[in-house]
Parts: C-alpha cells; structure tokens; sequence
C-alpha cells in the first residue's frame, strides 16, 4: 500500500471527499477491539465507512489487507466502485475473488460447463490455455514470471470498477486463461472481495493458497451480517439415499462410499478426504468421456464438503436435513487479525452475539431519527391478506386498488414485495408492473429497467428474491423508489426445515431463541431491508407500507403507524413525502 507517514485515522480511507454525518460518527468511534458489530440503517454509508475502518486497521496493525464478504454480486459492486473513488487518493491494489465459472473461456463447452461446476475440475481438462500457462511458468523463473503482464496489470487496475470490467480486462489476455491469471492477480492485492459462496472452509482454503496469506494477515468484513446468524438450510431428503442404494449395482463410486461407511453416516470423518478424492474422480472421468453426472454425485459432493465446514446431521422420521452449526460454522472467521460485523438489521445484539459465539465484542449501533427520512405504515381491513388459503379474485383485486392509489402518492415509483413467485404471477395481470421478478430470472433486466428516467412505475419483487438486499437502483444520486409495498406480511413458509431449525437452536439456545430466530426474525429482517431499497442516500425519503390485517403483530418490533382508512393513509403519505394526488 501506499506510505502514508506516521499520523493517519480512519478518515484518511474514507473514499469521499465528505462523510455524512452517520459516517462520521463511525469514523470517529474507537475500533481497537478485535470484533466490532455495527448496526446503521440502510442507505446511512456503511459500505464506505466500513471500508474505511477496515484499510485504517490494516495500516496499523501491519496487515496484509482487507477480506470483504458479500451475500451477492451485486453487493460486491458496492465495494468495488467505493475502491475505485478512494484509488483516486490511494495507490491500494484490489480484486474481485471470482470462480471458475465465471472466468473461463470455455463455458458455452457443454463439458466444460459441467466439469468447471466441480471444484478442481479444470485440472482435469485438456485446456490449451491451461497449457500455454503451465509451459511459461517453466519457461520463467519465479521472479520473471509473468513480467510483461504485471506491468500491464498495474497500470490499468484502477480502471476497474465492476466484476465485468474485471472479466473483461482479464480476457484481454488472450493467450492466457482469465482464471489463472486472477489467481496470479490475488497475490498482490491488498482488498480482496468476495461472496458467501467463498465463506466456507474449502472456499477459505483456496483463497488463502491463491492469495499466499492467512485469514489472520486480514482484516476481515462481512457485509449484510444478519445472514451469517440464521442457519441456511440444505435438504438431502430420504429418497436421495433411496436413489443412492440403486446405484450400487450401477456405479462404482457408491460401492465405494457403501464401503466406507459413508452412507451409514458412522465414522465419517474418518472417510471424508477419501470419499471427496473419489468423488471427484468419478466425475471428472464421466465427464471427460461424455458421461451423465448423475445428481447423487453431485449432491454427494456438496453433502461431504458441508460436512467439513462443521454442519450437523439431523435425521427426521420424513427427511434427512442438514444444518449448519453457527457457532462451529463462524469459528473459523474469528482467525481474522479483526473481524467487523455490519448489518442494518442485527437488532437484538445479544441474540445475534450470542448466536455467533462471541462472547467480548464492540457493538455500536447508530440511530437514525425515523421521522425525518422513513416511516412505517399498515393498513387493517379485514379482507386484506397473502394468505395462500385467503386468496381469491376478490382480495387480488382489492391489492390492485390500493396499489393504484398509492402509486398516485408516490413522487418516484412503487416497489411492490410479494410473498412468492406463483403470486406474483397471480396479481401480475391485476397490477400491470413495469418489471417483475421471476424465478431464474437474470438480475441484469432489473439494471435495465433502471436505466432510463423511471417516474410513476411499479416494479414488482418476491420476498427473499435477488434484490431484497444491498441492492442500490438508483437515479441522480437517490433511490429510483419513494414507497415499498408489502403484500402480506413476510412470513417464511412453514417447512419441515424450519421446525428443525427451531428445534435445533431451542435445544442449543432456549426456546425464545429458536422461535425468534426461524418465525419473527426473518420477517422483520425482510422488512427492514426491503423498505431500505427507498432509502439509498440521505437525501430519500421513503415509507414502507404492510397490506395485511395481522399487521399488529410486527408493530410489537418496528414503529409502525396502524391505519383503518385507506383515505387517511394515503394522506398521511402524501404529508411525509411532500406529494399531492394526481
């Protein structure tokens, strides 16, 4: 990094000329403590300040650099462009840590498309850039190698401001593999950014080899923190061992693992190592000779590489649910030389502390007066509800009405959030949205529609979707969105999965925990960070708004103004925005 002399503090990293004054109460705070948790409502500059705090630890702790998590995509583009505005002060070197599937050259090849979904799977396959850079890596001594290019790497790297810039810069290379060479990229970046999906152990494992340093040569950032704490859940439901048994007359590998115990579930750990190198094995050989990979393999895979991250075996009369411990799953961050925490929504810290495992920690929370930038509002009416059982032609209908209205109280446009992807295509006909998500759909059609001057539109969500979180669309430096609608309160659906959750953290925690965190939590989560999507500076206002006649219940965690009249809320509306009726 660049030598900056002996006095400097956090706002020495902070990449704006100016911080806000959320900002600069965080900047100000005193972060020596190795694990900080901060919660600031959203739109208030986390991202940057986070950062900032981050690259200042760094620097006087003698780091190697920052370690940044984000739950998508999307939110690492949030990081690179902060990057980008403070390389204009800093000289501070940067990547994005990116798979193989979303570097390598030959995707659109149906084998490699499957091959490169397995982790090792390139080194399986005859590539002939592969090969070019195996022949210069001898053809070069260590200090030689690559000269040419890393004189190319450092004068563009500040023109980087997105994964696809990234993608692109490197595919200029056209002589070597873009993935080997952002592996060589790695090694001398100072803030390296990444998603979950690198989170786990193996992922930390690879990134720790292709950055040549530790987690504890890093400061070490995990945006939208509140995901960490909630189990995620992952299914290998009993007819997947049902199919397992028909394989072992078919295929080698089940004979195997059958012989190992592995389908037993007894000494597993023992086998682990031994059942992934076969594992891999049999699916590279399939692979290469134009084989089907049967889904058991694949699921096998995943079910061996969660066992070494730690997850918890839990067997069901109905279902064989694995559930990661959350303790043992985050241990492994608390490596970091200093880990910070950042969410809009770790309310209550105790929970979520305790949830972690960590016992002495630094919690600063800032506060945002509610009235002068979001409000939340509810409408009771007795028909007014998402309930699967609930819904007829009547009560989409009387959605569409007061959707209408309120599109007329907004100054911006409408973000409607809606429970699942089957209603959306319900009351899609009814509301006539510019845009609505679909399952599968490329979060790219949402950019696009945000392209051009957005006024008076509705733009219709799921609940739990692609752009609940971390997702700026923005305009003229504020949020495209006045109002986010909320058809139905966002209840996650009831599963076996849940219940194994609740059951799991109630045994390990206390019964207020188990509930709290698989029913009322995600939905005041949800809330929280969906209705954040109208507040993306500190310019916006924005209301969320709850269409349903249970909205009583959540008033008991957020401050929401309950209404009776639909005429009175929308003129309670149009006071807060500053907006008259069409």
């Amino acid at each position: 990094m660049t030598f900056l002399g002996p006095v400097f503090d956090a706002f020495t990293f902070f990449p704006y000329e100016r911080p806000n004054e959320y900002q600069e109460r965080i900047l100000r705070e005193s972060f020596d403590e190795k694990i900080t948790m901060l919660e600031a409502p959203v739109g208030t500059g986390k991202t940057a300040a986070g950062l900032a705090i981050g690259l200042e630890a760094a620097i006087r702790l003698r780091l190697r650099g920052v370690l940044i998590f984000t739950r998508t995509h999307s939110q690492m583009r949030s990081y690179l462009n902060e990057l980008s505005q403070l390389n204009e002060k800093h000289s501070i070197p940067y990547v994005a840590f990116l798979g193989k599937h979303r570097l390598c050259k030959f995707s659109e090849d149906p084998v490699a498309r499957e091959l490169i979904k397995f982790q090792g799977g390139c080194d399986a396959y005859a590539c002939p850039l592969k090969q070019k850079y195996d022949e210069k890596k001898e053809a070069y001594k260590p200090g030689e190698l690559g000269k040419k290019e890393w004189v190319t790497f450092r004068e563009n790297i500040f023109t980087i401001r997105s994964v696809e810039d990234e993608i692109s810069f490197l595919e200029s290379f056209t002589d070597w593999c873009p993935y080997y060479l952002h592996r060589e990229f790695l090694r001398f970046s100072r803030v390296i950014v990444t998603t979950y999906a690198n989170a786990s152990l193996s992922g930390l494992g690879l990134l720790e080899k292709f950055a040549d340093s530790f987690l504890n040569d890093f400061v070490a950032i995990v945006d939208e923190a509140h995901n960490f704490a909630v189990p995620e859940k992952y299914s290998i439901l009993s007819s997947l061992l049902d199919k397992g048994l028909s394989f072992i007359h078919q295929d080698y590998l089940v004979k195997s693992l059958w012989n190992h115990k592995f389908l037993r579930g007894i000494d597993l750990n023992d086998d682990v190592e031994y059942s992934l190198e076969k594992v891999n094995e049999v699916i590279s050989t399939r692979i290469s000779c134009g084989r089907e990979v049967p889904p058991f393999l694949a699921e096998t895979k995943v079910f061996l590489e969660f066992w070494k991250q730690g997850i918890a075996w839990i067997a069901s009369s109905n279902a064989n649910v694995i559930i990661p411990d959350v303790t043992s799953r985050f241990q492994h961050f608390l490596r970091a030389k200093k880990l910070i925490l950042l969410s809009a929504t770790l309310s209550p810290p105790k929970i979520y502390a305790e949830l972690f495992g960590l016992s002495s920690l630094k919690i600063l929370k800032i506060s945002v007066a509610v009235e002068k930038r979001l409000e939340y509002f509810g409408l009771i009416l007795p028909f007014l509800t998402s309930r699967y059982h609930d819904r007829s032609h009547s009560v989409l209908r009387h959605f569409s009405i007061i959707v209408s209205e309120l599109q007329k109280c907004s100054r911006k446009n409408v973000l409607v959030i809606v429970p699942s992807y089957e209603f959306a295509s319900q009351i899609s006909s009814y509301i006539n949205p510019l845009w609505f998500e679909q399952q599968g759909q490329s979060i790219d059609s949402l950019f696009s529609v945000s392209s051009g001057r957005l006024v008076g539109k509705i733009i219709m969500a799921v609940n739990g979707g692609r752009i609940m979180e971390g997702l700026n669309m923005v305009q003229g430096g504020g949020s495209i969105f006045d109002i986010v609608v909320f058809l139905g309160i966002p209840f996650p659906p009831p599963s076996l999965e849940q219940h194994l959750i609740q059951e799991f953290l109630s045994e390990k925690h206390n019964e207020e925990v188990g509930k709290f965190v698989s029913k009322e939590l995600p939905v005041i989560r949800s809330l929280i960070q969906a209705v954040g999507r109208a507040t993306r500076s500190s310019r916006d206002k924005g209301v969320g708004i709850i269409l349903d006649h249970r909205v009583n219940w959540v008033a008991k965690y957020l401050p929401i103004r309950v209404f009776r009249n639909k005429n009175e809320l929308y003129a309670e509306i149009m006071r807060f925005l500053g907006t008259s009726a069409f």
